[in-house]
């Protein structure tokens, strides 16, 4: 019998997946691996196809693999992937987002949860065993720990929709 991609990605992922929260450790079973997805439906590696209720958590609004999407991104990454370094595209969008939510004066755009956090450290402070878990930090009124966070503060907002 063959090898289960599953079985191969548990020998160099930890859990079998890259993320905890789809490791199904705690419900049993093998999760599906998807191949493509087009619209609102997913094909995993065997071939079954899926009507796609979680959507990317809300970030494919549009669908998968949306053609005007796919244009965009497609016409964006010819001018390169990743820079390190402030782009025109991002000023763009930050002011759109403080046009169009009159309270965001700020807004800093992040692509992961620890660099969403890390210039509102220290974390944690704020919050009891039990509690609503509750983020601090030295420029951050409230930050609730969930994605997407969103940190608010003295008009100084960080946005995270990492995955």
């Amino acid at each position: 019998m063959a090898e289960s991609l599953f079985d191969r990605a548990r020998r160099v992922i930890p859990g079998g997946v890259s993320s905890p929260v789809r490791a199904f450790g705690a419900v049993g079973g093998e999760p599906f691996f998807v191949a493509s997805a087009s619209g609102a439906y997913l094909v995993d590696t065997e071939g079954r196809r899926y009507l796609d209720y979680v959507q990317s958590w809300g970030a494919s609004i549009l669908g998968h693999a949306h053609p005007e999407v796919v244009e965009a991104v497609q016409r964006a990454a010819a001018d390169g992937t990743s820079y390190g370094a402030p782009t025109a595209r991002e000023v763009e969008l930050a002011e759109a987002i403080c046009v169009r939510v009159p309270s965001v004066e700020k807004v800093r755009l992040v692509s992961s949860g620890t660099a969403a956090i890390l210039p509102d450290k220290p974390v944690g402070q704020v919050g009891g065993q039990g509690e609503t878990p509750v983020l601090g930090g030295p420029r951050a009124s409230l930050v609730r720990c969930y994605a997407p966070v969103w940190v608010f503060g003295d008009g100084t907002y960080t946005v995270w929709s990492g995955a």
